[in-house]
Formats: C-alpha cells, structure tokens, sequence
C-alpha cells in the first residue's frame, strides 16, 4: 500500500509538470493589440457638379525675410502691376552673406540636434527590445500577483517600443520641423544670393501694403509687402451630410479633381453653407477652371476631427460585425488567458484601421491573428506563454 501511494504521488507531481507543456501545445496562440483613442486619417472622394463663381482676388502670404538683411533698394510701390520674375525689391550683399552664414550654422546645429536625438531613439529602441526578449524568458516562471506585475510591465514597455517604432514622439517631430525650416530659410537665401539678392515677383498682379524702406535692417519676423493676383473661384457641390462637416480642412492645401481623362490640382479654400447645403471651394487657374467645369469627382486628404478607438482592419470578423476581445482570469496554473467574441458599430476606414463607434473601449486588447480558428471563450496563450 505504501508503494502504491509513493508512485500514484510520483506520477501526481509528473502529470502536474507536463500539464502546462500538454495545455501549450493543445491552446491556440494569439497575437492582440492595444484600442487607441485616435483621429482616422484616409484620404475621401467627393462627387461634385463644378461650376464658376465670380473671379476673386487671391492675395500671397506677406513676403517675410528668411533673415536680416539690409533694403537698399524698392522698385515697386502700393497698387503697381507686377508680372512674374519682376524685381520688387534690391537687398544689401553684405548683410545677405552674413545671413546666409547664419543659416549655414543653424542648418548645420540643427542637423547634428535631429541625429543625435534619432540616434538615441535608436538606442532606446534596441534597449527595449533586450528587455522584452528577457522578459518573455522571465515570465513563463511567474505564477499569480507577481505574473500579472510582470505583464503590466510588459505591456506597458510593448507600448512604449510600438510607438517609437512608429516615429510617435513629440522631440523628434519638433526635432524634425526644427530641421525642415533651417533647410527652407538657407534655400531662400541662396536663391536670392543667386539673383544678386534682388526679390522677384513670384507671380502677375499688383503689389499691395509695401512696408520696405531703404536702409531699413528687417528681421525674419517683419512683414515687407504682399502680392495679390485675380484668380477664378470654382465651387464645388459637396454632398450633405455630418461626414462632411466632421471633416477637417486646412485652407491652401492642394487637393486633386478629376473629370473624365482630365486630372488637375487645385488649392483648398475652405467650404460655406448656402440654402442648406453645404460647398467646397477651390482655387484654379482661368483654364484649368474652364476644362474642369461640370461633372466631377474631388480626392482630399482629410483627417477625422474628432478621436475615436481606431483598430486593425485585420481584427474584424469576416462579417465585419464583432471582433476577438482578450481577457484574463486566475486559473488552477496560475493567470490565464481567453477570448471573447465583442459585438461592434463601425465608422469610417481607411483601409488600414477603422473607427469603432460602439463595442469597444479605449485600452481593450483585440486579437489580431490567431494560430487555429477561434470561438467565444476560448482559452488562448500569448506568444510569450509559450512551453
């Protein structure tokens, strides 16, 4: 009876350690991501009847110096016609050289801050890497509030990874506008090296508000003159609707219509509402214009105005109706993981992620690819639950 006892026990202890081993390989593995609160952008086609509205002055953007330089000659006075290439105004060489110096140095500063601090995202990307690698290893010997510690920490270093991965930082974006307006401001001023620092006209129209005076030292902050030019309006009949409204435009951004084989670009000038209905107004030239008027169709580039929880495509049913929700329990083994089936109200896609109106929450974990096929309440493994 002793003997019986001892190997019923030895073989308790050897079904207890080649369970977890045995439920592994019997377990369906998933990979999930983390719901996010965020805006959709995707790019909307908009069909439109086009037609002409009465001609508008478009005035540019009030000439600003990319640095400080000295007037010492104006050709142009308020109200002139100008055309396209025209001097308008004569800049002293010596103070455009030491501006153009200037820009040379910040170019240069401003590179070596972009890559110095990309280097160390770099390197905080490698870091977090080893540390998931070891954690992963770490982990399958945890049991209970010392599992579950770990893998908060875990999600939380997946998180952080995912978005520097993504190029989700705030330094390195202002890093990185930092190093675009240095690289601007130094083109500006090798062009006008090049014109024997004389600026031009950028287009035909008039001048309007000259503020240049000879002898005058002007900052980049200054404003000098402005250039206003008569262009055609055309205005476009958008469909009606909260879609459209909810949509977020900036106003100069440049926008693609189409009709039939003819392909244009035009200039977005913002949208009014008439009789109810609302329009979308776009800048083209005399005959761009003229060829685009009737039928049409408008491509925009647009972003969501409002955050709402954005998840993969790829997590949705093949009815696009429900998607797979993670979720954790206590076990006989210790925490476990299972799946259940979530009911959800679709917005807007972009082909890559989709607005989830109703269903889900943000933080929910959504089960992107599974191993078998999956059904509510299945019991899954992480990837780092593996043996």
């Amino acid at each position: 009876m002793k003997k019986m006892a001892i190997v019923l026990g030895a073989l308790l202890v050897l079904c207890t350690f080649a369970a977890r081993p045995l439920r592994a390989l019997t377990t369906t593995r998933v990979t999930w991501a983390t719901v996010r609160n965020r805006r959709l952008e995707y790019t909307e086609t908009i069909q439109a009847d086009c037609w002409y509205t009465d001609e508008q002055t478009v005035c540019s953007i009030p000439y600003r110096l990319p640095g400080a330089l000295t007037v010492k000659a104006v050709y142009v006075s308020n109200m002139d016609m100008v055309t396209k290439g025209e001097p308008i105004l004569a800049f002293d060489a010596t103070s455009g050289e030491w501006a153009l110096a200037q820009a040379e140095q910040a170019l240069l500063e401003a590179q070596v801050s972009y890559d110095t601090f990309a280097e160390e995202i770099a390197d905080e990307i490698l870091r977090l890497r080893e540390e998931l690698y070891n954690s992963d290893k770490d982990m399958r010997a945890l049991r209970g509030d010392e599992l579950a510690v770990a893998e908060e920490k875990y999600a939380r270093k997946q998180e952080k990874l995912e978005a520097l991965q993504a190029g989700d930082s705030n330094q390195l974006l202002l890093e990185s506008l930092r190093l675009e307006d240095a690289r601007q401001v130094l083109s500006q001023l090798v062009l006008l090296q090049r014109q024997d620092w004389i600026l031009v006209s950028p287009e035909d129209g008039f001048v309007q508000d000259v503020r240049a005076s000879i002898g005058t030292d002007y900052s980049g902050l200054d404003p000098l003159l402005v250039v206003c030019a008569p262009s055609s309006q055309m205005a476009l009949l958008a469909p009606v609707g909260q879609r459209w409204v909810d949509l977020q435009h900036t106003t100069g951004v440049n926008v693609r219509i189409y009709r039939g084989n003819l392909e244009r670009e035009a200039q977005w000038d913002g949208e009014e509402r008439r009789d109810d209905t609302t329009y979308a107004r776009l800048l083209l030239t005399d005959e761009e214009a003229g060829e685009m008027v009737g039928v049409c169709s408008v491509e925009i580039n647009a972003i969501s105005s409002s955050m709402s929880c954005l998840v993969p495509e790829k997590a949705l049913s093949e009815d696009r109706q429900s998607v797979f929700v993670l979720r954790e329990r206590q076990g006989y083994f210790g925490r476990e993981y299972y799946v259940e089936e979530q009911k959800v109200v679709l917005g807007d896609t972009n082909g890559t992620f989709v607005q989830v109106t109703r269903g889900l929450q943000a933080g929910d974990r959504v089960i992107l690819d599974s191993d078998r096929p999956l059904m509510d309440g299945d019991e899954v493994r992480l990837p780092y639950a593996d043996g």
